[in-house]
């Protein structure tokens, strides 16, 4: 092995027999809005002002949230 070539990440083997069905888009979805809403109340700060993409973020992911996919 070369000391210079760090060595590769193995991935996890499932026994046979115990495959697991992959989330559904709205368990994906939500997990998703969560993993953002947290960023948000982590990283934002009264002193600093959003920029308007982050605006343009939050209110399309408020839409989103108030009819989530799968519902209209």
């Amino acid at each position: 092995m070369n000391p210079e070539t760090p060595p590769t990440q193995e991935l996890p083997i499932e026994a046979p027999g115990t495959t697991t069905a992959p989330p559904s888009p709205e368990h994906r979805y939500r997990a998703l809005a969560g993993a953002v809403r947290r960023h948000e109340a982590a990283s934002s700060h009264p002193a600093v002002p959003r920029r308007p993409v982050d605006h343009a973020l939050y209110a399309v992911l408020s839409d989103l949230e108030a009819s989530p996919p799968g519902t209209g």
